[in-house]
């Protein structure tokens, strides 16, 4: 917090998706053919969506199994939470294709991971909480509307 104004700067979310050990082999498995853009790492793509979906229910205020299945908020939070798995998909891809055009392989893997997995997927994380705010507010516009 600034001591002259009171203004609190938005600090970066911590996120920790996988620990340093499974990093580390995600990294020597990309490296040596094991992950690659035909062979995803699963846990990092479920636990990308899996975060994604917190943060589009934390904004919406409400989980899915809240709601009666054929309700349009059922079906509007069904609809996102696919989309998110199909973002964590792409995220994974992107991710990996940067890492396999790496000329310096060791010394840049772990800052690539970090771009994608802590800086960028911070930002995801406030938009999919925004988008749930708003969605929550559309649905109440139409049904009132």
């Amino acid at each position: 917090m600034c001591d002259f104004c009171g203004i609190q700067n938005i600090s970066k979310k911590q996120i920790n998706l996988l620990s340093e050990n499974e990093v580390d082999d995600l990294l020597y498995w990309v490296k040596n053919g094991i992950v690659s853009l035909d062979n995803f790492y699963y846990p990092l793509y479920s636990k990308t969506a899996e975060e994604l979906t917190n943060y589009l229910y934390k904004g919406y205020g409400n989980h899915i199994d809240e709601f009666q299945l054929g309700s349009e908020d059922y079906e509007m939070l069904f609809d996102l939470r696919e989309n998110l798995y199909i973002f964590s998909a792409a995220k994974q891809y992107q991710f990996l294709r940067e890492l396999l055009s790496l000329k310096d392989y060791d010394n840049d893997a772990k800052s690539i991971y970090l771009k994608y997995y802590d800086d960028y997927l911070s930002i995801e994380l406030d938009s999919t909480e925004q988008v749930g705010i708003n969605v929550k507010n559309w649905l109440k516009i139409t049904k009132n509307g």
